[in-house]
């Protein structure tokens, strides 16, 4: 009787040790975690000067704050909000066939911390209220979808 408990006892410990195994996944967190402001720069006048490309840094930024540099694709570009603060300003230079322009862009939000899940932890969300620029080519901008998330969607529209 005593060999019969154990073989029972022994089988029921494999069986807890490989529920436990399980349950403990080890891909963990497959959400994105960074809320990337997300945006298009598009030209509102024909006539207007081709960009051959462009490069975005952050203004204020105590280390290398290249966003994007030399980029030949104004159709989509991601940003970072500073999540320590309620703006966030960003130079983006333009080159153009024989100089480059400059234009100073500042993001003003609301910021709240969301709780993703048990894997994953915490992240900042972002309510764009108000976005400012210096006008030097950027002609226009247009908050999209003021309500900056995880997930991939439009924010922001940049014109020129």
């Amino acid at each position: 009787m005593g060999k019969f408990i154990r073989n029972i006892l022994t089988g029921f410990s494999v069986v807890v040790i490989s529920l436990l195994m399980v349950s403990c996944d080890d891909e963990g967190c497959i959400e994105s975690v960074v809320s990337y402001a997300a945006g298009s720069i598009d030209n509102s006048d024909a006539e207007s000067a081709s960009v051959n490309s462009f490069s975005v840094w952050g203004i204020g930024q105590e280390k290398d704050s290249a966003m994007l540099t030399n980029s030949t694709s104004l159709s989509g570009i991601e940003i970072l909000l500073n999540p320590n603060d309620d703006y966030t300003a960003l130079k983006f230079n333009f080159n153009m066939a024989r100089d480059t322009i400059s234009d100073t862009v500042t993001f003003y939000y609301k910021t709240r911390d969301y709780f993703l899940n048990i894997d994953c932890g915490s992240t900042t969300f972002f309510d764009i209220e108000t976005i400012l620029h210096t006008g030097h080519f950027i002609t226009d901008t247009e908050i999209i979808n003021p309500e900056v998330t995880n997930e991939k969607k439009i924010n922001f529209k940049l014109y020129y």
